[in-house]
């Protein structure tokens, strides 16, 4: 017999992956992560062909990541969001109470679910934006991204 954590864990990676809002918020942290660093891996290719050296946009890590840890993050902060108030939007919150009466139990599955979920994700597409904006920056303009 599994103990209450987890089977708690199992029913609310069952409720979060039965719908499709997830998945779009996590598409959609893909999408601005590696889109924004493609963005800044362009700009700073075209800025190497300006004549003032302080004109130049040199990349760095951070700023490759800005799409995943600026952006991506509120996203992530929406999924967090729809992940509760959606059970109380369609009443499944009562069952939910009903089946595992220790509320807090309940809540802090839900939220370390959500934050490794959030943690994997963001760290894996941060990864791939600096790969991605130092591919289209070039190596003179990323010459600073380095892990």
């Amino acid at each position: 017999m599994a103990s209450p954590a987890l089977d708690t864990l199992r029913a609310e990676r069952i409720k979060l992956t039965s719908v499709q809002s997830p998945f779009w918020c996590l598409a959609v942290i893909v999408a601005l992560g590696i889109g924004f660093a493609a963005m800044m891996g362009a700009v700073a290719r075209s800025s190497m062909s300006l004549d003032d050296e302080a004109a130049r946009f040199y990349l760095t890590p951070d700023i490759a990541a800005t799409g995943v840890t600026g952006f991506g993050i509120m996203v992530l902060m929406i999924l967090a969001a729809l992940s509760v108030t959606s059970e109380y939007r369609f009443g499944v919150i009562r069952t939910t109470f009903i089946a595992n009466p220790n509320r807090s139990l309940v809540l802090t599955v839900k939220s370390v679910l959500i934050g490794v979920i959030g943690a994997v994700v963001t760290g894996v597409v941060g990864l791939i934006s600096v790969y991605v904006a130092k591919a289209l920056a070039g190596p003179e303009a990323g010459r600073d991204l380095v892990l």
